[in-house]
């Protein structure tokens, strides 16, 4: 009798169902929360490379200060303060795995693709610290006088909301962003 009593009983059956609801919602809502905060950081990093290259853009982009990397008064360390200054993540941002921040290359416009060609001296350009000597001009497909550009390169390592029960794991969490600016 007791029994038979005790399953008719309904009270309390409204709050085992909000339970059981709730629990469902509840992953994805933290989802949610860890991808957008995910999303949020990577954008800040982007952000801090585009602010380091308009830092080198802003500080050297007179003729006489070229090549960037020889005869502008700025330095890595320069740019990554720059770069941390203009985000919030302030200095959770960091040179790239390898160690440098600013990078320089000089490129030609290839006139048949309307694209830039990366050139040093006449011949295809790999990035280096300092940069080597001026293309002093541009060879055919390209035309014109070479262009200086500068490549910021910069990271941030993510932390998740919510530790290792996050869906941003998934996506890595070390975020390096790179940002390109024509200096002159």
């Amino acid at each position: 009798m007791r029994a038979t009593r005790y399953l008719a009983d309904t009270g309390g059956a409204a709050a085992v169902e909000f339970a059981m609801t709730l629990s469902f919602l509840v992953v994805p809502v933290m989802a949610l929360i860890d991808i957008g905060t995910y999303t949020y950081t990577k954008m800040q990093v982007e952000h801090a490379a585009q602010v380091g290259a308009q830092y080198v853009w802003a500080t050297c982009n007179t003729p006489s200060r070229l090549p960037v990397t020889r005869y502008c008064p700025i330095t890595d360390a320069n740019v990554l303060a720059a770069a941390q200054a203009g985000t919030q993540l302030g200095s959770t941002i960091t040179a790239s795995s390898s160690g440098y921040v600013l990078r320089e290359f000089y490129a030609c416009l290839n006139t048949s693709t309307n694209t830039p060609s990366i050139q040093n001296s006449g011949t295809t350009y790999t990035f280096s610290n300092p940069i080597g000597a001026e293309a002093s001009s541009c060879s055919s497909p390209t035309s014109g006088s070479p262009m200086d550009y500068v490549v910021i390169t910069v990271n941030s390592t993510y932390r998740p909301v919510f530790g290792s029960l996050s869906v941003a794991n998934l996506l890595g969490t070390t975020l390096t962003k790179t940002s390109q600016i024509r200096v002159f």
